[in-house]
C-alpha cells in the first residue's frame, strides 16, 4: 500500500466506527483538506461540543472547554484510533 492508501484506509476505517459506535455525530467536512468536524448534534452547544480530526496526521482535537461527554467521547475515539493506525501500518512493514 501506498502512504495514500494507508491513509484513506484508516480514515475510513475510523469514519465508520464513529458512525457506528457515535450516532450522535455528524461528521462535517469543510473542504479545506486537512480537518474534519465530528459535531454532536445531540448537544446543547454544538460548536464547542465537537472534535476536529487531522485526516493525514490522524488524531483528534477539542475545546478545553467543551462537555465533559465529548471529552469522554474523544479518549474512545483517540484509543480506537492509535490501536487502528498502528495495526494498519503494521501490515504494511
Amino acid at each position: 500500500m501506498t502512504k495514500k492508501e494507508i491513509k484513506k484506509q484508516i480514515n475510513k476505517e475510523f469514519y465508520n466506527f464513529v458512525n457506528e459506535n457515535f450516532s450522535e455525530y455528524y461528521i462535517s467536512d469543510d473542504g479545506n483538506g486537512a480537518f474534519v468536524s465530528l459535531v454532536d448534534e445531540s448537544s446543547q452547544n454544538p460548536g464547542d461540543d465537537s472534535i476536529d480530526y487531522h485526516r493525514s496526521e490522524h488524531y483528534l482535537a477539542t475545546m478545553n472547554w467543551c462537555s465533559d461527554k465529548t471529552k469522554q467521547d474523544c479518549e474512545v475515539m483517540e484509543a480506537y484510533l492509535k490501536q487502528l493506525v498502528k495495526s494498519i501500518t503494521s501490515q504494511v512493514v
